[in-house]
């Protein structure tokens, strides 16, 4: 009888030839005490990125299980990782890692699991990690020189540390218990479309169940990409992606009877502004929450934006109107 695996990686993966091998390799140096196993989805990469998974998948046969999509399934807006990775989950417990992102600590799952399994009340296991851009220079510890100096104690911290964004967890760094992703996954899928990024909806859900644990270690490398979905280059995407966050922020507020921080209504105008303005989309640039004086905007975010706006409105007289009155109270 074959024993099944105790944590189950799961990896996304689409043109990473250039780092899928680093990625695999950190899997494979993984120094543990139980079973794993490796499931890997390829969404249909059109360089050499499926050819190197073969190459593993020959060698490690038991150890890797991958997908080779024909079409890329991202694009089609299937929820890739739920549908193709968790859905085949045997473990106890997820790590994730991207197939450009690698694990640095050869302990990071003995770790992780050896707190999991002594502390039933810790859902999710993450730790710090170091950036790698494009150019070659690395940022190490980045959650230490970028998170606020405040002590998360408890699960409303954390939640109102994801909100502010101040409390950081990196995708590559995390472990948690399948029984926690299987107790939200329906409200995953309620919220799955609504906003560009995947990951933070997914640790506000878990937060409201279960505590975290951080390690204050280094467990992993994240490629920086100036074009990631988080970080796109296109200024009009950066916008959205930027209005996107907000939304997202406001949404988990509401729906948890939480009241709504002045610094986040504040986000929230201002990229709403710049989106919309942006986009010459006047009619909903007046769709505020709860708006702040002017001053208050211009004293947070650039005077020349400010300048820049009214400009633009100069033309569209009966928005400007409203606009500023809604502003100025």
């Amino acid at each position: 009888m074959n024993q099944l695996p105790l944590v189950s990686i799961c990896c996304l993966a689409y043109n990473h030839e250039k780092y899928i091998k680093a990625c695999l390799e950190s899997f494979l140096f993984q120094i543990i005490s139980f079973k794993i196993e490796i499931l890997i989805h390829d969404d249909a990469s059109s360089d050499n990125t499926s050819r190197i998974i073969r190459h593993y998948e020959l060698k490690y046969p038991d150890l890797i299980k991958p997908i080779y999509q024909l079409e890329n399934q991202y694009s089609k807006g299937i929820p890739v990782s739920k549908i193709y990775n968790f859905s085949r989950v045997k473990g106890k417990y997820i790590a994730i890692c991207e197939g450009d992102d690698f694990w640095t600590d050869p302990y990071k799952l003995q770790k992780q699991v050896d707190i999991l399994e002594s502390n039933d009340n810790y859902g999710l296991v993450h730790g710090d990690c170091n950036f790698l851009y494009s150019n070659g220079r690395e940022e190490k510890n980045v959650n230490k020189y970028s998170t606020k100096n405040v002590e998360y104690t408890t699960r409303n911290d954390i939640f109102n540390g994801l909100i502010a964004a101040d409390y950081k967890i990196r995708t590559a760094t995390v472990m948690f218990r399948k029984s926690l992703y299987d107790s939200i996954s329906d409200k995953i899928d309620s919220v799955r479309g609504k906003f560009l990024m995947g990951d933070t909806p997914m640790w506000l859900l878990m937060i409201s169940k279960y505590d975290f644990c951080y390690i204050d270690e280094v467990l992993a490398v994240y490629r920086f990409s100036a074009n990631s979905a988080s970080r796109p280059g296109n200024l009009e995407k950066k916008l959205r992606f930027k209005l996107s966050s907000a939304e997202m922020r406001i949404y988990f507020l509401k729906d948890y009877n939480k009241k709504i921080p002045e610094n986040i209504k504040l986000i929230y105008n201002n990229a709403l502004l710049n989106y919309k303005l942006f986009n010459n989309n006047y009619k909903e640039m007046y769709q505020l929450i709860d708006p702040q004086p002017i001053h208050l905007f211009i004293n947070k975010y650039s005077k020349i934006n400010w300048i820049r706006s009214i400009l633009k409105l100069r033309t569209k007289p009966n928005y400007f109107k409203i606009i500023i009155s809604k502003l100025i109270k």
